[in-house]
């Protein structure tokens, strides 16, 4: 019997590798139906990284917007010190 390559990675990677693969697999109808699935396949999951690479950044933007809005972030400074 073949072994699975994910058993190999790293626990931490792997547990993210799996959960990528099973994100993919609701486009499964579309990657299953053309001449090489795996392919786009990887590119699906492609897909997915940079959507939500580019939520994290529109998310990162508004952060640095309010920390050099010098009244907000006065206003988190005397929040936070309160704490």
């Amino acid at each position: 019997m073949a072994s699975d390559w994910k058993d190999s990675l790293d626990p931490v990677f792997r547990d993210f590798v799996k959960s990528l693969i099973e994100e993919t697999k609701k486009y499964k109808d579309i990657y299953e139906n053309t001449d090489n699935p795996s392919k786009v396949q990887i590119w699906i999951a492609l897909g997915i990284l940079y959507r939500k690479l580019l939520s994290i950044e529109g998310k990162l933007s508004e952060i640095e917007s309010i920390l050099n809005n010098k009244e907000l972030k006065e206003k988190l400074e005397e929040y936070l010190k309160k704490l």
